[in-house]
């Protein structure tokens, strides 16, 4: 990054040459304004002003000698105000002997700020014995914030390392023998010649990208926070679908899982899970990254059409670039149809997406990384035929509805945790579910139901309203036949039938 040594401040945001409106009735407060209370930068916390301050050239630059002479001519307290006039929330005004002292303060003092840098103002004077840093915080009040190993003082309330302190016009700031009174703005405008006496070093290039890579991070790590919240699934908690667990299996877990037996193979980077909603596509993905202990990213793909619409080539590829740094990474895609429908429409910005995604699945194939796409849709029957074509999603796993068996492995699961009667007969409900076409997410809802008919039975509703219930109450409940009788009835009885062909009478007045 060139920086100049000189900047010139004439054309600078003339718009800010009004002076700073401060509260008047505030009073200095010696508090760590940084701490998460007081701000919302994730960045910050993650350190990355590090890469902007550690040995940065930027830091070399100064002033001509010629100049800085002139500029010294200016009392400090109306060069510091007339720096008070143009900066803003994420910039920093720094006073100090020299660029290189005001770095190293900073070295020792960037992990407590929970702002990102995106310039730094730098005022050279040799009288402050010390680094004088002044920073807006995000509601638009100035403060001074001290980066020194030694005390400092607004008035006569101290100021430890690292804390910081609204500052008023008239208050006195103390660093061991250094005094200086606060100004809101200069006797005189001093906008023409701000670059005899100030330097800015602009980081706003570097940064922009930084916070969009974390901002995406963010949203890939909503799901992994959510999964870890809760008991790990794995395929035996997965019922009624074994041939799909089967394919993925041998199609992407052993690959992953011993990557050396698979080094003369073309493995597979894509997957395309399809069959009617309720089967449990989410729980086998989910499941499959758990059993290969990898990152997991859920995304749904009628959102992202809906919130990324104008810019979301991009967005797709930051996200694969982000899966392949922290490969190996499944990336589940659901409701797929919504973002490769077959080009050749009015929908030019679904034709670029699919464009976009099947460049990114044929790099993903030529560059050999570990990054898995699974994706889920109802309607195979609408995707792109290139999608479909091998070499992007090469595997196709159809994912039916459950047979009896199925339901039974899926209903075995279910409720092993919960308080049945002995003699249940699992075959029977498995039975009846199939009879009613039922899907795997059908079966936790019934349960739930069975259990509330229980509590119903048992008067466990009763007590509860009067506020008699303990959990002692709950030793005796037993979820009966009966209760899941009525539970398929509500779960089922509200489904209406397909009425036969010439139903209608349409001659009828």
């Amino acid at each position: 990054m060139n920086v100049s040594a000189v900047t010139n401040f004439i054309n600078f945001n003339k718009n800010f040459s009004k002076p700073i409106k401060q509260q008047q009735n505030k009073t200095p407060e010696a508090v760590n304004l940084f701490s998460a209370a007081n701000t919302s930068s994730v960045l910050a916390d993650k350190n990355y002003n590090s890469v902007f301050i550690q040995n940065n050239p930027a830091f070399k630059a100064s002033i001509p000698a010629k100049v800085l002479e002139l500029g010294k001519q200016i009392p400090l307290s109306d060069r510091v105000a007339s720096l008070f006039e143009v900066f803003k929330h994420e910039e920093i005004i720094l006073v100090s002997k020299s660029l290189k002292e005001a770095q190293n303060a900073l070295k020792n003092s960037y992990k407590s700020a929970n702002q990102l840098f995106r310039r730094i103002f730098f005022i050279p004077d040799d009288n402050v014995g010390g680094t004088l840093a002044f920073i807006k915080h995000k509601q638009g009040d100035t403060e001074l914030w001290n980066i020194n190993k030694d005390m400092m003082f607004v008035n006569n309330d101290y100021l430890k390392n690292n804390e910081t302190a609204y500052i008023l016009n008239g208050d006195i700031i103390k660093l061991n023998d250094f005094t200086m009174e606060i100004k809101d703005n200069p006797k005189a405008n001093l906008s023409l010649v701000r670059h005899t006496f100030s330097t800015i070093l602009d980081f706003e290039k570097e940064v922009r990208p930084v916070v969009e890579k974390q901002n995406l991070k963010s949203i890939m790590s909503m799901a992994k926070d959510e999964s870890s919240k809760v008991q790990p699934v794995m395929f035996k908690d997965v019922g009624g679908q074994d041939k799909a667990i089967e394919i993925l299996k041998r199609g992407i877990l052993y690959p992953l899982k011993y990557p050396e037996a698979y080094k003369n193979t073309l493995t597979n980077h894509g997957a395309l899970m399809y069959g009617p909603p309720g089967t449990g596509k989410t729980r086998l993905a989910l499941a499959l990254s758990n059993e290969a202990g990898v990152n997991f990213v859920k995304l749904n793909g009628l959102e992202m059409e809906s919130k990324w619409v104008g810019e979301s080539e991009e967005n797709w590829r930051n996200l694969f670039k982000l899966a392949k740094e922290e490969q190996p990474t499944i990336i589940f895609i659901d409701e797929f149809d919504a973002v490769a429908k077959e080009r050749g429409g009015q929908d030019v910005y679904g034709d670029k997406v699919v464009n976009q995604l099947l460049t990114l699945m044929s790099d993903l194939e030529k560059e050999g990384d570990q990054v898995i796409v699974i994706a889920a849709t109802n309607r195979k029957d609408i995707l792109d035929k290139a999608i479909l074509r091998s070499g992007r999603f090469t595997l196709h796993i159809p994912v039916e509805l459950p047979d009896e068996k199925g339901l039974k492995d899926i209903l075995s699961i279910h409720i092993k945790n919960t308080p049945v009667e002995l003699d249940l007969d699992i075959n029977e409900i498995a039975k009846e579910l199939f009879k009613k076409k039922a899907t795997g997410s059908d079966i936790p809802a019934l349960l739930t139901s069975a259990q509330i008919n229980a509590y119903e039975r048992c008067g466990i509703h009763k007590k509860m309203d009067e506020g008699t219930f303990v959990p002692a109450d709950l030793d005796l409940v037993k979820i009966t036949k009966e209760d899941f009788d009525a539970a398929m009835q509500e779960l089922f009885g509200q489904q209406k039938t397909r009425k036969p062909i010439g139903y209608t009478n349409y001659n009828k007045n």
